[in-house]
């Protein structure tokens, strides 16, 4: 197997037989963060403080910063596994903002921590836990950014068995519309179909989602013919199609207003702020 640029988003399909590198093993590894990173940003289209990285001035010139877990705009793991010290008791000339981000030479979920000036913070790369007034001072949490949990779902599911919607086309290539109403969704939902049940001896089938209303769904059903295998016209639906839709409940971020300002690496992408 030939070695990638990272990141490797690829997915690794070992041969039976085939001896392995080490690079190739990583690969694995890279696909495995690759994913959580993209279900982070997709999914939950947050970052923030997970769980502690708790801040306190324990004594006059040390700031204490407790073990927890944050996500970064690029969906990656943060974690300070101990309790860590900083001397910031000094006077200092300018506000300073404690922040956690993503340790640069550790593979995830390791991450460091960094007391940068104001105008250098990085938000979303940067997680800031909090700011340090110019002079001196106890830290200040007003800047602290919380992750939020992931949105509530609601989500319906249903089926057309043969012959119950109206449809148009042929046998191997046709359309059905399926009434959405009586749900009354008040945003679109994310749609989901495919045919449960093809009939004895058809070839395997592939469901378009044509398009979508919050009161409606159109969909186009078409299956690989063999040779002259009969394609008649249908006006109702041949095959049993199931469905299922998806809709997030909106919610609101917690802690920071800004939108997000560092880069992600090569191959990442930003999500939601």
């Amino acid at each position: 197997m030939t070695a990638r640029p990272k990141p490797r988003p690829d997915r690794v399909e070992p041969v039976h037989g085939q001896r392995l590198a080490a690079s190739d093993l990583s690969d694995l590894l890279d696909l495995a963060d690759h994913q959580r990173r993209r279900h982070v940003r997709a999914l939950h289209a947050t970052w923030g403080i997970a769980a502690g990285l708790e801040v306190f001035q324990e004594r006059e010139r040390v700031t204490l910063v407790g073990p927890g877990i944050a996500y970064d705009v690029c969906g990656r793991v943060l974690a300070l596994r101990v309790h860590a010290e900083l001397p910031t008791g000094a006077a200092r000339e300018r506000a300073q903002i404690i922040a956690l981000r993503a340790a640069a030479s550790e593979r995830e979920p390791a991450a460091e921590l960094r007391v940068v000036d104001e105008d250098e913070i990085e938000l979303g790369i940067d997680v800031p836990l909090a700011r340090l007034p110019a002079g001196e001072g106890p830290p200040e949490l007003g800047v602290r950014r919380h992750a939020r949990s992931a949105a509530p779902v609601t989500v319906a599911a249903g089926r057309v068995r043969p012959g119950r919607a109206i449809a148009a086309g042929f046998a191997h290539d046709w359309g059905v519309l399926i009434d959405m109403s009586k749900y009354r969704f008040d945003r679109l939902p994310l749609y989901v179909a495919t045919v449960a049940t093809p009939r004895p001896g058809a070839r395997p089938a592939g469901v378009e989602v044509v398009h979508e209303a919050v009161d409606h769904l159109l969909l186009r059903v078409r299956r690989a013919r063999a040779g002259e295998e009969p394609n008649p016209a249908v006006v109702r639906n041949p095959d049993t199609v199931t469905w299922m839709a998806v809709l997030l409940e909106p919610t609101r971020n917690v802690g920071d207003p800004h939108e997000p300002s560092g880069p992600c690496p090569p191959g990442e992408t930003r999500g939601e702020p």
